[in-house]
């Protein structure tokens, strides 16, 4: 028991100190639209529609047959007056056939049917593989918007915890009241906790990219930083 104690405890430790993977949007459309099963899976309808679509244009030319047969006889053999004699005989046959199943109207029709289902096909394999790189592309801005709004929080956090500091000095001074001190403290832990919903909604929503880009849901992803530019809310005149 006293062995396993230390590795229960390693454990935590080795699941959080995974690095982050940063993905930007370029990275999320090559993953998104690069060998998806449901890409692959209507692509491969396609090429079964293509196929059909030739077999049905080619219904209309003739079919060839070409054979050859044998037949042979040694022994006795009877006559149809019941006369039973030796005989020995041979028969070879070569020659070929040449078929035709020509219902013109219903041909044509039944290819021109083959061919739109395969235009329906190609058509269906590409809005596929664009709804799939929509939603990646959808989720990573989730993600992107997760990213920010938890850096907001902490910057709240960081300037909400310095002037709690800078509050207890006054109160230690006589110049505030304590009262101002504990309303302080009580934001503080109230944006603490703002900051673990933030980091439960980027963890969701880095779960879900992850999912629809075919990586192990554990993934941490992250933005890249890159993307997380700050908006000024005022400019400054000179």
């Amino acid at each position: 028991m006293k062995a396993l104690l230390p590795l229960l405890l390693w454990l935590p430790v080795a699941a959080s100190a995974i690095e982050p993977s940063y993905v930007d949007v370029p990275t999320v459309l090559k993953l998104a639209g690069a060998d998806h099963d449901e890409i692959e899976f209507a692509r491969a309808k396609h090429a079964e529609a293509i196929a059909d679509s030739k077999l049905a244009w080619q219904r209309f030319w003739p079919t060839l047959t070409v054979g050859a047969a044998w037949r042979g006889h040694e022994g006795n053999i009877q006559d149809v007056a019941g006369a039973v004699f030796e005989a020995n005989k041979r028969q070879y046959t070569v020659g070929g056939a040449v078929v035709v199943d020509w219902s013109p109207g219903e041909l044509y029709f039944e290819a021109l049917v083959a061919e739109q289902r395969a235009v329906a096909a190609e058509e269906l394999a590409e809005k596929v593989r664009r709804d799939l790189i929509l939603q990646a592309v959808d989720r990573y801005f989730d993600l992107l918007a997760a990213e920010a709004s938890m850096a907001v929080i902490e910057d709240d956090l960081r300037v909400t915890e310095e002037y709690a500091k800078q509050l207890g000095g006054a109160v230690e001074a006589g110049t505030a009241f304590r009262a101002d001190l504990l309303r302080v403290k009580t934001q503080v832990s109230r944006v603490r906790l703002d900051i673990r919903k933030a980091e439960e909604a980027r963890d969701l929503a880095a779960a879900a990219l992850a999912e629809t880009l075919r990586l192990a849901p554990e993934t941490p992803l992250r933005p890249a930083k890159a993307d997380l530019v700050p908006v000024p809310l005022m400019e400054g005149k000179g």
